[in-house]
């Protein structure tokens, strides 16, 4: 009675062995992920630790007041001044440092990020531990309550050194953090094109530089004739020191001083010609008391920037074994 089993038993797994092989790339067997929630808590503390350690470095914390106190030493109590001709290109001058700093650090800080967690990532990706959204889920909910730390330490040294408007700080700070959001939503989605952090570098640098001159600091783009001045709209700096200078700006005698034609020997005078704010080309719509639109077009940036990155990472074959 056994024979006939095990004879049955052998043509079974014969046929088995001689049946056609499981397509390279598709699991033997496969096992439920953990619910969404379940793999965002537990990728949530490893991603903090993370964020603690690699984000907020004492070297870090070093550069941030060094750098705040250098501006601050510079710009000593320009915003005491700022309606003094003389100090009114500086004043807007510390503003576009405010900028600078919270659009190339944050930039910089992230665009490593992906790079260095590919190895782990594709690892345990392929295990199917979790999926791609819980991973990035994880990451952002790690990152955005740690964000403003460092932007909170350089307002704390710059600003009073500065001398810049007090009651307008939280109005300030909070521009700075929306413009943090975008520059770090930019990074995170150059790291996860590109996967390598020396070619994300080269790309960032060249794009930011032409964000930075496109803002309208450097460059009057409305001398330039108008098909080639429409570039200032595509430059997230161009809502951003839109933004910042009718925060810091607050006053109906700041903005006559800044709005008042200056004469060639550097004074106010009464009679039609250039202002202080007429050498830059930055947005005015929030100077004309319309906020939303530089602040919808940054959300907009960062919501976008943020769902193209989860978009190219789960497409990425950067993230597939080979």
């Amino acid at each position: 009675q056994l024979r006939p089993t095990a004879i049955a038993a052998w043509a079974e797994a014969e046929s088995s062995l001689t049946s056609d092989p499981v397509p390279v790339g598709v699991p033997l067997s496969v096992r439920p992920q953990p619910l969404f929630g379940i793999s965002v808590s537990a990728l949530l503390r490893r991603q903090r630790k993370l964020v603690l350690r690699v984000s907020l470095k004492p070297i870090e914390w070093a550069l941030t007041v060094l750098l705040a106190a250098t501006f601050g030493m510079l710009f000593w109590q320009v915003g005491a001044h700022r309606r003094e001709v003389q100090r009114q290109q500086d004043y807007i001058s510390v503003i576009f440092f405010f900028v600078a700093q919270w659009s190339w650090a944050p930039l910089f800080q992230v665009l490593g990020s992906f790079p260095a967690e590919r190895e782990v990532l594709t690892r345990e990706r392929a295990s199917d531990s979790y999926s791609v959204q819980s991973w990035y889920v994880s990451k952002l909910m790690a990152e955005w309550p740690l964000s403003w730390l460092m932007p909170a330490a350089f307002f704390v040294v710059l600003y009073p050194l500065a001398a810049l408007p007090a009651a307008q700080a939280p109005l300030v700070f909070s521009i700075i953090l929306l413009n943090v959001e975008v520059s770090t939503s930019l990074g995170g989605l150059l790291g996860a094109m590109l996967f390598d952090r020396e070619k994300a570098t080269v790309v960032a640098i060249v794009y930011m530089v032409y964000v930075m001159c496109a803002g309208g600091f450097f460059v009057n783009l409305n001398n330039l004739p108008p098909w080639l001045g429409w570039v200032r709209f595509t430059s997230f700096w161009y809502y951003s020191m839109g933004l910042v200078v009718a925060a810091a700006l607050p006053t109906a005698a700041d903005r006559d001083a800044f709005t008042m034609p200056i004469n060639g020997s550097g004074t106010s005078c009464g009679a039609a010609g250039s202002s202080t704010l007429d050498n830059y080309s930055f947005s005015k719509s929030a100077w004309d008391g319309h906020w939303e639109l530089e602040v919808s077009v940054l959300a907009a940036l960062a919501v976008t920037q943020r769902l193209l990155t989860l978009v190219v990472l789960r497409t990425s074959k950067a993230l597939q074994f080979s």
